[in-house]
């Protein structure tokens, strides 16, 4: 079995958020190429968000998220829909290295159903991220390169933080059947199927 996982710039495409994503290891989107069982509970993908690149506001809600910052700094914009507090920015940036022997890193959780938005409107470098999503991030293309996907573990809503307040962060789009929890165990066999064809 491979067991080195190489993250290449051919890997990356846009998703429907306006960033760029590599699911390098995540056996759920059929994009890696990876066989299907190879890891169940936990994919890694990693992520760009190029400077001057503000995201649509992104919804899982089937998965916590742990992003963590490789390069560059970005400001993420959330709202924990159960929690009174309103929506506030969180700066993801590097610490200043010690001088110490190892490296600096940053990470933030996203627990489901958080709404968030990646803003590097104001960096002057690209944003790389990892994605570790648990349980595994599912992703089913649409039928061809311009179609919209099939399935995303994503949900996308535009870019209007006021409209999602004003709905009382009970936007409509969480109501539609094509992205409940039963849709997403559809997708999940329909990959699979397609997973073990691909190896047959």
């Amino acid at each position: 079995m491979k067991s080195l996982f190489e993250c290449s710039e051919d890997g990356f495409y846009t998703v429907p958020d306006g960033t760029l994503v590599n699911p390098y290891l995540n056996p759920k989107d059929i994009k890696s190429g990876l066989p299907w069982d190879l890891l169940d509970g936990l994919s890694v993908a990693a992520g760009q968000v190029d400077s001057g690149i503000v995201s649509d506001i992104i919804v899982h809600s089937f998965i916590s998220h742990v992003i963590v910052l490789l390069s560059g700094e970005i400001k993420i914009w959330m709202k924990e829909p159960w929690d009174e507090q309103e929506l506030y920015a969180q700066e993801l940036k590097l610490p200043e290295p010690s001088g110490k022997p190892g490296f600096t890193s940053a990470a933030l959780l996203i627990q489901p159903g958080t709404f968030l938005q990646l803003d590097n409107s104001q960096g002057s470098e690209p944003a790389r991220l990892l994605y570790l999503s648990n349980p595994s991030y599912i992703f089913e293309p649409g039928e061809t390169k311009d179609s919209p996907p099939v399935y995303d573990d994503a949900m996308t809503l535009g870019k209007d933080w006021e409209r999602l307040e004003a709905q009382k962060w009970n936007p409509p789009e969480l109501h539609d059947p094509s992205r409940s929890y039963a849709a997403r165990q559809r997708a999940i066999q329909r990959l699979a199927a397609k997973s073990r064809e691909g190896r047959e």
